[in-house]
């Protein structure tokens, strides 16, 4: 089976990438043995690797080694054999790689139920990957190995060890020999570190099936802590060993957290390390964060509980691909949303989720969650996180939150280091509730889309002594079967119902003892559904969600910041789009073209034509003039500063605008970039490259809320 990264939400930067194993009796599981020995100086590796081989398929073994790799002896059980080899696409990772076949002779096959496979080779990794793409929405799968003295990264599609064809589960140690000073960490359980002269020796094992092998290096600084009985281990480089305290402290507490509701953590440490290329990696028990992301203060708050939460979804319960990862939504769900939901904020959270999928999914890009696999573009990320984190809240409020957290835990019980499926899930969860979720399961993880839910003829009458409440619930296209969560607000307080629909039209009453001020169908945004344009305010990710954007492009204005507008729209070029905007000119820009296209204006009204015509009705406390621009009642004119609008469209209100404006070169270079990072929110405002306001504005005229006091 083909193993797909898992991707994880470094909240508005960057992602995390992992990869998980295939449960398999230990009776039965290869193990590698590799001997590592690198020079960072010159980019080589020596290795002596060997391969208890307990799944033999077919009438010999074939492995795959890197191009640049020479094999200087290689064993079958114990006895030299030779090989024929050539230079082909292997199909793994469809990278050109050395390709070596051994024929298994008949005595071997009739005497062993496994073979030894033994062999030294030497390889160089001297090719550093320049510019590395890795972004909100796409993890670069480009073959990195590279061995050097700022550091080191072989990933398995380097092909830095032998990968076996066919052989896909296996456990394994590795030792590693560096000099002092350069330090060395792999998925496993550090079991040695010994200083002998002028090197150090490493040892790691990692006992449960795996499939791939990542190695990382680096002059690091080791700290260490420890929470109960497992290890905590900080990789930084000598520069960031401030963080250390920090981060240990940060994993501590969210150990605990985790090990209250879902059990014992399943490995025997966790550590974090540093990375010299700008990425974000997870893997079982570390997880590796670009230099620059460490070093962001929000990371020990957000992503880093994510990556510690990787370590029961994911990483010890694996994922079976082939019938959807269901774990992306259920790591989101107890850890970016657990976190706003423990400070009383899940409802924003959710809300946030709800209109990522309203602005990058449609018809023709929507696909059921059984179908996803890995996040590849934004609106797989709709799907994959966002729908999927919802069916978990769902499902929590279906179960309750007693059955629920039981259902996870016996869900750890069973499936740890076993392949797991949505039918897995389903079954655990079905006998914790002791009844059948086949109609739950079937809707959200089999079927496309969501339910779009109109709110009808709602109005309220004098009942005896009370009041009776009437309105109709009309669900658009396929009707859902659901729990509307309802709210009235009366004279006297707030009245909550749950009530179950399941046809395209319901009529339903309630009854409240105090005369009914105000009706509201999902107040908290407990549903996965279709929101309403109303609902939905102009943020930088509606823009960018579009299906057709132009990017206009300014006139007028100074040369330089002309130049600098041009270089940072690139990014919006980039963007993990298989369609990417088209760019023009101010002056070839239509009212067609306004009326039918999502747009990014660059320049302020000095240098963009266009902005003129489409700034009449600006939000509360914003104005934009010749020469500054007013966000919340503040100012931004001077050089350093940088803001971001997005508007409605007044020629077409299913589509928006984002205007962006700085007032030197340096501050356009230094911001524009990142703005494809902040794609929730509706207006940003920077100095010198650090953002100082942003927000989402409101929306005010939702038709699921009602005043039932007007006429």
């Amino acid at each position: 089976m083909k193993r797909y990264p898992v991707i994880i939400t470094l909240f508005f930067f960057l992602n995390i990438f992992f990869c998980c194993g295939i449960a398999i009796g230990s009776d039965h599981l290869n193990f590698y043995e590799i001997n590592v020995e690198a020079e960072p100086s010159n980019h080589t590796l020596i290795a002596t690797a060997k391969f208890t081989i307990k799944s033999i398929t077919g009438e010999g073994i074939k492995f795959f080694l890197n191009e640049k790799a020479k094999i200087t002896e290689l064993k079958l059980n114990g006895d030299i054999k030779n090989y024929k080899g050539e230079l082909r696409e292997n199909s793994l990772y469809g990278k050109a790689g050395y390709e070596v076949e051994i024929e298994i002779p008949q005595d071997i096959k009739k005497g062993s139920s496994y073979v030894i496979l033994e062999l030294k080779y030497t390889a160089a990794f001297d090719k550093k990957p320049e510019k590395p793409k890795f972004s909100r929405e796409f993890i670069s799968d480009e073959a990195i190995g590279y061995i050097g003295e700022d550091g080191t990264f072989l990933s398995p599609s380097a092909l830095w060890y032998p990968v076996m064809e066919g052989v896909k589960d296996f456990a394994y140690k590795i030792n590693i020999t560096s000099g002092k000073g350069y330090e060395y960490i792999t998925a496993g359980d550090r079991i040695r570190r010994e200083e002998e002269g002028d090197k150090i020796i490493t040892s790691f094992q990692f006992l449960n099936p795996s499939e791939e092998i990542f190695l990382v290096g680096g002059k690091y600084k080791i700290s260490e802590g420890i929470y109960n009985d497992i290890k905590i281990y900080t990789y930084f480089f000598p520069e960031d060993e401030d963080l250390s305290d920090r981060y240990i402290e940060s994993v501590k507490n969210y150990l605990q957290l985790y090990e209250g509701l879902l059990g014992k953590y399943p490995f025997g440490q966790f550590s974090v390390a540093s990375n010299f290329l700008p990425t974000g990696y997870g893997f079982p028990t570390f997880t590796l964060l670009g230099q620059e992301i460490l070093r962001l203060p929000f990371i020990k708050d957000t992503s880093l509980g994510h990556e510690v939460l990787h370590n029961w979804w994911g990483n010890s319960v694996y994922v079976d691909y082939e019938s959807g990862n269901w774990c992306e939504g259920l790591t989101t769900y107890l850890s970016d949303h657990y976190y706003k939901e423990m400070k009383g904020e899940g409802i924003n959270y959710r809300k946030e989720m709800l209109r990522g999928y309203a602005n990058y999914v449609n018809e023709g890009n929507d696909f059921p969650l059984k179908d996803f696999k890995s996040r590849t573009e934004t609106f797989t990320r709709a799907i994959g996180y966002n729908k999927s984190a919802f069916v978990f809240h769902m499902l929590r409020i279906e179960l309750g939150d007693e059955k629920f957290f039981t259902a996870l835990k016996e869900i750890i019980k069973r499936q740890s280091f076993k392949v797991t499926s949505w039918r897995d899930l389903q079954k655990i969860f079905e006998e914790v509730n002791g009844q059948s979720l086949e109609w739950f399961f079937k809707q959200w993880i089999e079927d496309t889309g969501a339910p779009f839910l109109n709110l009808k003829n709602a109005a309220y009458k004098k009942n005896g002594e009370g009041y009776i409440t009437s309105f109709k619930l009309v669900q658009d296209g396929k009707p859902y079967l659901l729990n509307v969560p309802i709210e009235i607000t009366t004279e006297k307080g707030k009245v909550k119902k749950i009530i179950r629909i399941k046809d395209k039209k319901e009529s339903i009453e309630i009854r409240t003892a105090d005369r009914p001020l105000s009706l509201s169908i999902d107040p908290d945004a407990d549903i996965f559904r279709l929101l309403h344009k109303q609902e939905i305010p102009p943020t930088i990710s509606r823009v960018m969600g579009d299906k057709n954007r132009i990017i206009v492009l300014p006139t007028n204005g100074d040369k330089e910041i002309k130049k600098a507008y041009k270089e940072v729209s690139d990014a919006f070029l980039l963007e993990g789009k298989s369609t990417p905007p088209l760019i023009k000119n101010d002056s070839d820009l239509t009212m067609e073209d306004i009326k039918n296209n999502a747009l990014f204006i660059f320049g302020g009204l000095n240098e963009n034509r266009v902005l003129e015509k489409l700034i009449d009705k600006l939000p509360e406390g914003v104005s934009i003039s010749r020469d500054k621009i007013t966000i919340n009642k503040r100012s931004y004119q001077e050089k350093g500063n940088f803001t971001v609008l997005t508007i409605p469209n007044k020629l077409n209100p299913d589509k928006a605008i984002m205007i962006i404006i700085g007032f030197d070169p340096n501050s356009i270079r230094a911001t524009g970039g990142k703005l494809i990072h902040y794609g929730k929110y509706s207006y940003l405002a920077f100095k010198d490259g650090k953002n100082i306001d942003k927000g989402i504005w409101d929306t005010k005229d939702s038709p699921l809320i009602v005043n039932l006091e007007k006429d």
